[in-house]
């Protein structure tokens, strides 16, 4: 455990101090912490390049943020800003869209008009692997 966590510390040093690092894993989660750039080889060719955020966001077939206020609200306040669908989910709202950027900027506007406090507030998010799986068929 300790030689693996001196590796990633080594290359976390080198990556800021300037260095471009190629990193050959097959952890995943590993890749996501560590790397900027992704290239998903299957069958000995690169079938997909792209930051982990970019990748995961490529199959992210269910578009939503997840929010939740002090204060009780209404569906009827998500009746605009490209919102499709709300849905309550214990104390959050779950708020499907086709741009969640528009939906967050929309909510934090929405707060501010109506004097509500955001408690939290999160888009969805799709893993490196599941973006792996659907990337190389699962193979």
């Amino acid at each position: 455990m300790y030689s693996r966590r001196l590796v990633i510390d080594t290359v976390r040093r080198m990556n800021d101090e300037g260095s471009t690092v190629f990193l050959t894993t097959h952890n995943i989660e590993e890749a996501n912490e560590l790397c900027t750039i992704i290239s998903v080889i299957n069958k000995g060719a690169i079938i997909a390049t792209g930051s982990p955020e970019k990748l995961k966001k490529s199959f992210d077939k269910a578009n939503y943020i997840e929010i939740a206020f002090e204060q009780p609200v209404t569906r009827e306040l998500f009746a605009l800003g490209g919102i499709s669908r709300a849905e309550t989910h214990g104390d959050k709202w779950r708020l499907y869209t086709d741009d969640p950027d528009q939906t967050v900027k929309y909510c934090a506007a929405l707060a501010e008009r109506e004097h509500l406090k955001i408690l939290s507030i999160a888009t969805s998010s799709p893993t490196l692997e599941e973006a792996f799986v659907q990337l190389t068929g699962g193979t």
